[in-house]
């Protein structure tokens, strides 16, 4: 929202964290219609995602604990999440040293800083019409 997005669904299973992240957003004036919390499993969420999106354009931002392997659910899944409307971009923050980390391979475009790794995945270019 800070960075211009008309409308954020934040999805948590933690009550805590979605009060904290609904305070956040009161305390900063963002109007409620550009706005809904989800009490979710965030994995479950992504199988409703193709009806919680909406029209337009839309980008997923994932940020799990890195001790979870929501990450690496989300990166097995890229390919499918690319092919839904509207789709724009995914970036998923993942630790970079973790145990069972899966290899940095398929449509993933990874960068390392540090003890993070954020795999970008964005719709292919090619044959693309002009946006």
């Amino acid at each position: 929202l800070s960075r211009g997005a008309r409308r954020v669904i934040f999805v948590d299973t933690a009550p805590a964290a979605l009060d904290l992240v609904r305070r956040n957003l009161e305390h900063c004036g963002a109007p409620p219609a550009s706005w809904s919390l989800v009490r979710r499993d965030a994995a479950r969420f992504l199988d409703d995602l193709p009806r919680s999106c909406g029209p337009g354009a839309w980008i997923l931002l994932c940020d799990p604990p890195y001790a979870s392997p929501l990450g690496d659910v989300l990166l097995e899944r890229g390919r499918e999440l690319g092919e839904l409307p509207g789709f724009t971009a995914a970036v998923v923050e993942t630790g970079a040293g973790r145990r069972g980390e899966i290899e940095e391979t398929g449509p993933w475009d990874y960068r390392r800083y540090g003890r993070t790794r954020l795999a970008v995945l964005r719709p292919p270019t090619e044959g693309a019409a002009d946006e």
